[in-house]
């Protein structure tokens, strides 16, 4: 009886041995890789969702780059308002329109985004559908140019030829509140004043005597649309 409890403790005590020592030790690198086995699936998933990502990426890269210069040109990162009012003017000359005046404000950043708006207001004179048309073309400027108000007043020469005067103020958008200031008279168009011929009976003038200062020299520019 002695000898069959010794053989079964013995028994006992190999199978603990090779349980701690053997499957244990398996048990143990098995459950390891198998969490190394699921974190790899894992990183797998991620890299194959990143990779069709960047390959949406490059199949679209044309129409991305595209939309971007397409936002720049809306919102540019500069003002440009050089540009912006030279657009204006060839504008309201294609519309035949004459362009009477044109100013802008500093730029001003719209609460809760990294964005500038510039007030802009010009004065363009012209018929209704001219005006009109004007209006049109502003809107499918490539520049994003919000129109906040127009006001037409009406008005007529000496002979009797009626027009309207229309003041449109809006707003365009930047991302960059530097300004060079701009002198407006400067980009637009200038009509020289046509110089008339002289009577055929007018007296030749005198010339002025040097350095008693009776010589005078005006120059007048007028400023149109085209």
């Amino acid at each position: 009886m002695r000898r069959i409890l010794v053989g079964l403790l013995i028994a006992v005590l190999i199978t603990a041995v090779w349980y701690f020592f053997v499957v244990g030790p398996i048990n143990e690198r098995k459950d390891t890789a198998q969490i190394d086995l699921e974190t790899a699936q894992t990183e797998e998933f991620t890299l194959r969702t990143t990779l069709s990502r960047l390959q949406k990426i490059e199949e679209n890269q044309l129409e991305y780059a595209t939309a971007i210069g397409q936002l720049e040109t809306g919102i540019p990162s500069t003002p440009r308002l050089a540009e912006l009012i030279d657009d204006l003017n060839y504008l309201a000359d294609e519309n035949g329109l004459a362009w009477t005046s044109g100013s802008y404000t500093v730029p001003s950043l719209i609460q809760g985004t990294e964005i500038f708006e510039i007030g802009v207001t010009v004065q363009v004179q012209g018929q209704f559908f001219e005006i009109l048309g004007y209006l049109y073309g502003i809107a499918d400027l490539d520049r994003i140019v919000r129109v906040d108000s127009v006001t037409l007043s009406a008005t007529s020469d000496e002979a009797g030829f009626h027009s309207m005067t229309a003041t449109i103020a809006g707003v365009v958008f930047t991302t960059s509140e530097v300004v060079i200031p701009l002198e407006l008279s400067s980009l637009l168009p200038v009509e020289p004043a046509a110089e008339e011929p002289p009577a055929e009976d007018a007296p030749a003038e005198e010339p002025a005597a040097e350095g008693d200062g009776s010589a005078e020299t005006t120059t007048t520019i007028t400023t149109v649309g085209g």
